[in-house]
């Protein structure tokens, strides 16, 4: 699945909060839910933080992955026995 960026929309008003959850991206950026955690599985998207079991995404990451459409690098993950 490959997701089109979608244009930031400077009319609309950014979070005030430098940290974001899923659902205020959603909204702000235009993406489902569904697409954002699509994109952290396929290690895509903006960079975002776990602490405990919530998802966070810092505000300046959004803005930046946003403008240029870059990813984040993708984190290989372990394999179990």
């Amino acid at each position: 699945m490959t997701a089109k960026l979608h244009s930031l929309d400077t009319s609309a008003a950014a979070p005030r909060s430098p940290w974001m959850d899923e659902k205020d991206v959603a909204d702000w950026t235009g993406f489902t839910r569904a697409a954002l955690r699509s994109m952290r599985y396929e290690g895509r998207g903006p960079a975002f933080s776990k602490p405990g079991n919530r998802i966070r995404y810092r505000l300046e990451d959004v803005e930046a992955w946003m403008k240029t459409g870059s990813s984040r690098p993708r984190v290989e993950r372990r394999r179990s026995a």
